[in-house]
């Protein structure tokens, strides 16, 4: 009987200090901003720190983050760009859209100087065949 009385009272000593413990991290924590993603937490020195957060809270209502990434949720984007240390921002709200890859219709124009060149040296050869007989510059 008295082991009964005995592991009650541990019990019972245990709630009290986790209760105390969840009081006096609400008091330290009180006026400690951490930012989206982030919660405060109590070193062993008794300082407030903010750390990424360990779990949100289940709820389904999906973004899409401006990574191109869908999450759950605001909270899972936030303690995702926490984790990762990147700037995340919600694009909109909503699962992620495919993006279509465009890929150029024609490949861009360039003249490269061997191609100048030639091109040069050819309309030369022209003029000098054509037109330089005639007498035109002469």
């Amino acid at each position: 009987m008295w082991k009964r009385w005995l592991a009650l009272a541990l019990v019972a000593v245990a709630w009290v200090r986790a209760e105390e413990e969840l009081r006096s991290k609400s008091k330290i924590c009180a006026n400690v901003f951490c930012g989206a993603g982030r919660e405060c937490a109590v070193t062993e020195k008794g300082e407030p720190t903010c750390l990424c957060i360990e779990q949100c809270k289940p709820h389904k209502r999906p973004v899409c983050g401006s990574n191109g990434k869908t999450y759950l949720n605001h909270c899972e984007l936030h303690r995702d760009a926490c984790l990762t240390g990147s700037k995340i921002q919600v694009d909109y709200d909503g699962h992620c859209k495919e993006k279509k890859s465009v890929s150029p219709s024609a490949s861009p124009v360039v003249c490269y100087q061997s191609n100048r060149d030639e091109l040069r040296r050819r309309i030369i050869q022209w003029l000098e065949a054509e037109i330089i007989p005639d007498g035109w510059f002469s």
